[in-house]
């Protein structure tokens, strides 16, 4: 498995070589007076904040199976429970689009991000199986729900399209990073560690999600 990871995580590093190029393949002189290329700093920021919070939740899910298995849940009920967020993960992004930007990019933000803290906690601390089946596809759905409000407020940073585009690698990168590490502090601290690990992560891509977001939100 860390081969798998590691090899996720060398293709989202050599995407990072073609971000500079993004604004300048194929656009036409007039359009690149138009879309200026990002200078400013927050946005990457920001992207930085995302690869953590991916990392996060990389990193719990992968263990998710164990976490489960643990608490003697069957195979079949994991199952359910991760098609459960499979569905969810339809169904929210579709109401992510319905509310659209009406209540910006930082706000949305922070919410999803505060969600996932409480949702980490009860995924890697769930006590009995009906807490596990409720959150782990809650846990699933909350960064797949929260991207449309971020790449909404990041399109308007930088209308060249390269913080946006860069999203991805940043996404791969984390979510490549976290289970590869995750493992060594499950191996000494048990999936109990994995979870306050995750919920650190995710503390801490808050304030640089804000910086971005906030600047997004600010140029509307």
């Amino acid at each position: 498995m860390d081969g798998a990871y590691f090899v996720h995580l060398i293709f989202s590093l050599f995407i990072f070589a073609f971000i500079p190029l993004i604004s300048s393949l194929g656009d036409k002189k007039e359009e690149q007076l138009q879309f200026s290329p990002y200078t400013g700093k927050a946005g990457w920021i920001a992207m930085f904040g995302v690869a953590f919070a991916f990392f996060a939740h990389g990193g719990l899910l992968t263990f998710a199976e164990r976490i489960g298995a643990g608490l003697s849940i069957t195979t079949i009920t994991m199952g359910n429970a991760f098609a459960v967020g499979g569905i969810l993960t339809i169904i929210g992004p579709l109401i992510a689009g319905f509310i659209g930007g009406r209540y910006g990019s930082m706000r949305p933000s922070v919410l999803f991000l505060t969600l996932m803290i409480f949702a980490a906690f009860f995924v890697a601390n769930a006590w009995n199986p009906v807490i596990f089946f409720i959150a782990i596809p809650i846990f699933g759905l909350l960064p797949i729900m929260w991207t449309p409000f971020f790449l909404g407020g990041i399109a308007g940073l930088d209308s060249s399209g390269r913080l946006a585009a860069a999203h991805p690698a940043f996404v791969t990168m984390g979510g490549a990073i976290g289970p590869m590490l995750m493992g060594y502090v499950s191996d000494y601290g048990g999936f109990s560690a994995i979870g306050w690990v995750a919920m650190f992560f995710i503390l801490i891509s808050i304030p640089m999600v804000i910086i971005g977001t906030n600047a997004a939100d600010q140029k509307k």
